[in-house]
This record gives C-alpha cells, sequence and structure tokens, in this order.
C-alpha cells in the first residue's frame, strides 16, 4: 500500500537516530510511556468509569500546549547541561508526574467523543464497561484483543489498535493512516485494511 515515495533503510535509520537525540522527541516519548501506564492501571481498576472521564481520558488525545511547554522546558534544560543526562531524565519524569495530564496521548479521533452515533449515554456507558472487561483479559493474544475491541460498537482500527499498543507497547503497533503511510514510505506493500499484515512488518 502507499504511492509515497520511498525512504531507504539507511536513511531512516539516520533519521532515527537523530530522534533519539532530540529532546523534545525525547520528552514525548517518556510523556507517552508515562500517560500509557497510568491508562493501563486505571482501566483495568475497580474503580467506576463513566462516559466523561472514558471521553476525556481515553478518547481524546489530550491537552498539546500543556505537552508543548514541558517539552520546550526538557529542550532548554538539556540546551543548558549540553546533552541529555541522567539527571535530566530524572528531572523529565517528576515533571510529567506533577503535570496530570489528560487524553491518551497517542492517538487522535474524529470526534470528541465516544460513540456519537449512540442515542443514549447508558448504551454508550455498557459499551465502555464491555471495553474494560475486554483489558481485563489478559488470555486474549495482543492480535486477539486488537480484534475483540474493534468488535465494540462505535471502534475503529484507530482505537482499537491505539489501546492494544498502550497494553502491549513493544509487541503492537498503532494502525491508522499515518502508520499505513509510513510504512508505505518504507517500502512495505499491504492491503490497506490488513491488520496481520501490517503489525508483521513492524
Amino acid at each position: 500500500m502507499s504511492d509515497a515515495p520511498t525512504l531507504s533503510f539507511a536513511d531512516a535509520k539516520t533519521r532515527f537516530d537523530a530522534l533519539r537525540q532530540d529532546p523534545s522527541h525525547v520528552a514525548m516519548i517518556e510523556i507517552r510511556r508515562h500517560r500509557a501506564k497510568e491508562l493501563r492501571n486505571w482501566l483495568t481498576s475497580d474503580e467506576s468509569i463513566n462516559l466523561d472521564e472514558f471521553n476525556r481520558e481515553v478518547w481524546r488525545l489530550g491537552d498539546e500546549t500543556k505537552r508543548d511547554i514541558l517539552r520546550q522546558n526538557f529542550t532548554d534544560w538539556v540546551t543548558e547541561a549540553g546533552g541529555i543526562t541522567p539527571e535530566l531524565m530524572t528531572q523529565l519524569e517528576q515533571a510529567i508526574a506533577e503535570s496530570d495530564f489528560h487524553g491518551n496521548t497517542i492517538w487522535g479521533s474524529g470526534s470528541r467523543i465516544y460513540g456519537a452515533k449512540i442515542p443514549d449515554d447508558a448504551t454508550k456507558q455498557q459499551y465502555i464497561d464491555e471495553t474494560r472487561d475486554i483489558l481485563r483479559d489478559t488470555s486474549l493474544t495482543p492480535m486477539q484483543l486488537a480484534h475483540a475491541l474493534q468488535d465494540v460498537h462505535g471502534f475503529g482500527w484507530n482505537t482499537a489498535t491505539g489501546l492494544t499498543m498502550v497494553f502491549h507497547p513493544d509487541d503492537f503497533g498503532l494502525f491508522n493512516e499515518p502508520s499505513k503511510q509510513v510504512l508505505g514510505i518504507l517500502g512495505y506493500t499491504f492491503k490497506r485494511n490488513d491488520l496481520e499484515a501490517f503489525q508483521t512488518h513492524l
């Protein structure tokens, strides 16, 4: 899939290595790791989660301004120190923990609310509870989890695979248009909605 120009692996590696040294990128990765851990714990807890909370914490991308401020602050610290140090990483982790982020921080959604076409909130709540039951099922493989979440009414591959990646960050990737385009640029081909082939290429 993709008519986009391809990028050689050598060029891709050069760009990736540069990103790993970019303080703003490093800060964004740490923010996402922190939020993923929070979401895993929250969604599988015994705490009740209502529709408004689900929209704020899971469905929406979150407050980009707050993230951008923290990323700029970390960039300034690194510039002043002359590089990324373990001490600065500890300082970054503390700043992230104190920032009270909301939203998933990884993927966006076409609408800011879950189930825009579902007529009543009680039904939406049932689907949210169903989602949490699925996420608590540790017997599911990442692929099985993604398909189970995709079957929840109102979910698409974007959210289904986003949540799967949150729960399996080392084994599964977000399946949406930007990620498909990236693999296309790297020269991989696959059918547009072939999740299995996409994950095999990652």
